[in-house]
């Protein structure tokens, strides 16, 4: 018995060298070893649970190409973030931020980590320039990329709407959600700033959604959403108001505008997810965030043809040639 359990063990070593050396040798090939070369060692990135982050999908998809595998050396865990400003909530987020390596955000999730006191973990995004305003002392937590600003998503929308003196803006939003009730706040400060009238419209449910376009219709010149501000069961219905009242709805969400609405300023997902990748696969490695430099890209113009032609707009030669294009 004792020479069986020996020669057991002795298989189970070889196994394990020989699974350890094709495990290496496969890292290695993909420029990973000093990710990977610990078998057990899994790179752990954290997302929010309760937030949407629209821009992981395609992050995600980068880190593949770079060679990491789900389940294999890659992990993705949802957290739940809630109230981070509630002292028990901070504590409860904290935790959970322990069992991570890095974290991945959205400028809808950041504004939820800057109360956080005692925050260890590094934080990869991707946010509006006025959403990445972090803390100075915690710089060496975070790095990204920058797409733009609200100026320059203004600028943008006014050229899209064929009129560049365009300046009676609409918002509509859920005022249940506590990240609505901070976008709100933004969106007032950045009326003001670009010289715009600004009419809000509160929405409790989907049944509201006509009634608000049809008081907007009459006091804006086109609608902007925020990702966070409407939920994603809006926006077959703002689609919908959109086209029967001609009344432009943009967005900064791809989906949102392959969905129906008009058009919009997103970010170049094509340049934008290698650099937020491989920031995050540097970050895997060893380099630390503050030895990384913040990233900046110009938003692009994304256009639904099919709904500009239903409510009549017309976008010039010159942004279509620039724009992503939707049928």
């Amino acid at each position: 018995m004792l020479d069986l359990f020996s020669a057991k063990n002795c298989l189970c070593g070889m196994f394990f060298l020989v699974q350890l050396a094709v495990t290496t040798l496969h890292a290695a090939e993909n420029g990973l070893a000093e990710v990977i070369i610990n078998p057990s060692h899994i790179l752990r990135i954290g997302i929010a649970k309760d937030i949407p982050t629209p821009a992981w999908p395609d992050t995600e998809k980068a880190l593949l190409q770079l060679g990491y595998e789900l389940g294999r050396n890659l992990m993705v865990i949802p957290i739940k973030l809630g109230d981070t400003k509630d002292p028990l909530q901070q504590q409860a987020v904290l935790a959970a931020l322990e069992g991570v390596d890095i974290f991945f955000a959205t400028g809808n999730v950041l504004p939820k980590l800057f109360p956080l006191k005692g925050l260890k973990t590094p934080v990869c995004f991707i946010a509006i320039k006025e959403s990445a305003a972090f803390p100075p002392e915690t710089r060496h937590l975070f790095v990204g990329l920058i797409r733009g600003s609200y100026t320059a998503m203004l600028t943008m929308v006014r050229s899209l709407n064929s009129n560049s003196e365009s300046n009676k803006m609409g918002f509509i939003y859920r005022p249940k959600s506590n990240i609505a009730q901070k976008t709100l706040k933004t969106v007032k400060q950045m009326a003001i700033a670009n010289n715009l009238t600004l009419d809000v419209r509160a929405i409790e449910s989907v049944d509201n959604i006509e009634q608000a376009m049809r008081q907007l219709k009459k006091s804006s010149d086109f609608v902007l959403l925020f990702p966070p501000a409407v939920s994603e069961s809006d926006i077959s219905e703002l689609v919908k108001w959109q086209n029967k009242l001609k009344l432009p709805v943009y967005s900064q969400l791809r989906s949102r505008i392959k969905a129906g609405l008009v058009g919009g300023m997103i970010v170049d997902r094509e340049k934008a997810s290698p650099i937020l990748a491989s920031y995050i696969d540097k970050m895997a490695r060893g380099t630390k965030p503050s030895d990384l430099p913040i990233a900046y890209r110009k938003p692009k113009y994304m256009v639904n043809l099919k709904a500009a032609e239903l409510i009549g707009l017309k976008v010039s030669t010159r942004i279509l040639r620039r724009a992503e294009i939707v049928n």
